[in-house]
């Protein structure tokens, strides 16, 4: 995130994305960028599940102590269009009440947040907003379903921080050298490097999908230099599908030194004649997008 005056942006209360993504780091996430389009607006990192985290961030500009509706507002339409919780990619919402002092983020994952809405379609108010009334939007009693939400206090948590904490700069997760520490797991005798690589390789064993699994490519031969032995360079790829001419890796982090032996795998695939397709889902939504990607071809091909 660079440069980051934490107080002065929440002083003026200027930039609601920003201080989420510091609220979120000081949380154990690390900020790993923003995005601009409807997808969703902050990336982090979660190094408890080993997977990005995407979040849609909606900050209040309204609400204060004393012009307070208690409402939560998500926007579902746009010109009689899905939009906003209707076609985030996002897992979590959280709301930014600018002008509130105390309790000023609600957060919620998503899925949770629909069935929410659904199983409540009683309590929740349904109204048209915005420029020229173009967007659709459920209100939601605020105080009625806290439980719902994590609430918390950006203020409060930014001063339980010492005096180090506040002035250091937050670096971005590709700025740091050493990724974190992922314990292995093991299922039936097999090793994973992450939940998401599990959750992987059971998807395709359920729909029995032939797959060779970490397949390790030698990028570089091993060598001498002036008498001293340089080791070969590798690159294990978490699946390989041969019979769909595919590659998938399942890794939601890459570091720099990664980033080039892919850049060596894809020429070396080339110098072989192979140019397979290479898929790097970060999360369960991806996966299961690539299983659909997968059939789809087969059944194309089948036509």
């Amino acid at each position: 995130m660079g440069n980051y005056d934490f107080e002065s942006d929440l002083k003026d209360g200027e930039d609601g994305e920003k201080i989420v993504a510091f609220f979120l780091s000081l949380q154990g996430l690390p900020f790993l960028g923003y995005n601009k389009d409807y997808r969703y607006d902050l990336r982090h990192y979660s190094p408890s599940k080993d997977q990005e985290l995407l979040f849609e961030v909606k900050t209040d500009d309204y609400c204060t102590t004393d012009s307070d509706t208690g409402n939560i507002a998500v926007e579902i339409e746009y010109k009689s269009k899905p939009s906003g919780l209707s076609k985030t990619y996002a897992q979590w919402f959280v709301y930014y009440y600018k002008h509130l002092p105390d309790e000023n983020i609600w957060m919620i994952q998503v899925d949770n947040l629909k069935e929410l809405i659904k199983n409540n379609r009683d309590k929740v108010k349904i109204v048209y907003g915005g420029d020229n009334n173009d967007s659709r939007i459920v209100l939601i009693p605020r105080n009625e379903f806290r439980d719902f939400f994590g609430v918390d206090t950006i203020k409060k948590t930014y001063e339980s921080k010492n005096e180090e904490t506040k002035t250091k700069k937050i670096k971005t997760y590709e700025e740091k050298r050493k990724p974190p520490k992922i314990k292995k797991i093991v299922q039936n005798g097999v090793k994973f490097d992450s939940k998401l690589e599990q959750y992987f390789y059971n998807l395709l064993n359920k729909e029995k999908i032939h797959f060779v699994f970490q397949k390790k490519f030698i990028l570089l031969e091993k060598f001498r230099y002036n008498d001293s032995a340089v080791r070969e360079m590798t690159l294990t790829v978490d699946f390989s599908l041969p019979a769909d001419n595919m590659i998938i890796d399942t890794k939601g982090f890459q570091r720099n030194d990664n980033k080039i032996k892919w850049k060596l795998l894809k020429r070396l695939l080339l110098d072989n004649g192979e140019e397979p397709i290479i898929l790097m889902p970060k999360n369960q939504k991806q996966c299961q997008e690539v299983i659909k990607l997968i059939k789809s071809i087969r059944a194309g091909s089948q036509a």
